[in-house]
């Protein structure tokens, strides 16, 4: 006789996140009962949300019992107007996720990034697999440094904690929209001129929901994991999407000198009138490092497959063409 599953109480932060959403989507699906953090409430979720910051031990505490831990709330862009509030976020959120699993003596699963992988001094063509141990100091902008320092204290707390690095998510779902999907918008919508010679790496969203699933499953399992799909130029993902999207795709191929120059220019022209930046400087370095991913190690040990990527594209411009 098959043995019937025990349903969990699961402590998702980031909960009306693009990730987050997925996540409680999924362990609803499967009997699971997902409890919500998030600074701004879902109007949709069918499930107790707790509206407020990962910073805030009160938060926390609201919660109350539960099975396990997902932490997935970060500051997510790659530009703030205080730079500093990416440590308050993305690193005190993590430190304070451990300190709660340890209290409570509940797994923890932390989505950091595939971009506390990237050392600024990279420069011939490197393939990454997740083992790499960087420095935060080595890495490019205050989002990926914040992010590192968090998984670092977070397993100083727990060393139980399993760490999930996944690379740019794309999929339904996504109101932001996170930068690679605002990409895919612009692309599909055909609102995109232009695009810089750079690399991307796409995984669908529904795909790193699973893997976090499966690491809850399975807790005898040891990060980090990197959670990544398909390497891609930026030209050839844009006119993959604006195929899916019957449009034409993107004329322009902004060479390497002239992104970087928009970029600081935009800095400069969103001080000055008091916008947020559109072409983080950040986001430009990022995409012009000479890197593959590989998720042999996720693959192997939990489980993970990203679904075809035709299949994610076609999904998400779906999604982003729907009035």
């Amino acid at each position: 006789m098959r043995e019937q599953r025990v349903s969990r109480r699961v402590l998702v932060t980031g909960s009306a996140g693009f990730l987050g959403r997925h996540i409680c989507r999924i362990l609803r699906e499967r009997g699971d009962t997902p409890i919500g953090l998030d600074v701004r409430g879902d109007d949709d979720a069918p499930y107790m949300q707790v509206v407020g910051s990962v910073t805030d031990l009160k938060a926390w505490e609201t919660a109350r019992e539960v099975d396990a831990v997902v932490h997935t709330a970060a500051l997510s862009g790659l530009w703030h107007p205080d730079p500093t509030q990416f440590d308050v976020v993305n690193r005190g959120g993590c430190s304070e996720a451990a300190r709660y699993a340890v209290r409570n003596k509940i797994p923890l699963v932390i989505i950091s990034s595939y971009t506390v992988l990237m050392a600024v001094t990279t420069t011939e063509e490197t393939a990454l697999t997740g083992a790499e141990v960087r420095n935060p100091d080595e890495l490019i902008g205050p989002y990926a440094q914040a992010k590192r320092r968090g998984e670092i204290e977070a397993l100083e707390i727990d060393p139980s904690a399993v760490i999930l690095r996944p690379t740019a998510l794309i999929g339904p779902g996504d109101d932001g929209p996170t930068p690679p999907m605002a990409m895919l918008r612009d692309v599909a919508l055909a609102k995109l001129p232009g695009v810089m010679a750079g690399r991307i790496n796409v995984v669908d969203v529904r795909d790193v929901a699973k893997a976090v699933l499966s690491v809850l499953d399975h807790p005898q399992t040891e990060g980090p994991y990197l959670i990544s799909g398909y390497d891609l130029s930026l030209k050839a993902f844009a006119e993959q999407i604006a195929r899916v999207a019957g449009v034409s795709p993107p004329m322009l191929e902004v060479p390497t000198f002239m992104a970087r120059f928009a970029s600081r220019a935009d800095h400069l022209l969103a001080g000055w009138q008091k916008r947020d930046v559109k072409a983080p400087r950040d986001g430009v370095e990022l995409a012009l490092l000479p890197v593959t991913f590989d998720a042999s190690k996720a693959k192997a040990e939990i489980g993970f497959g990203p679904r075809p990527l035709e299949e994610t594209i076609k999904d998400a411009v779906a999604y982003v063409q729907t009035p």
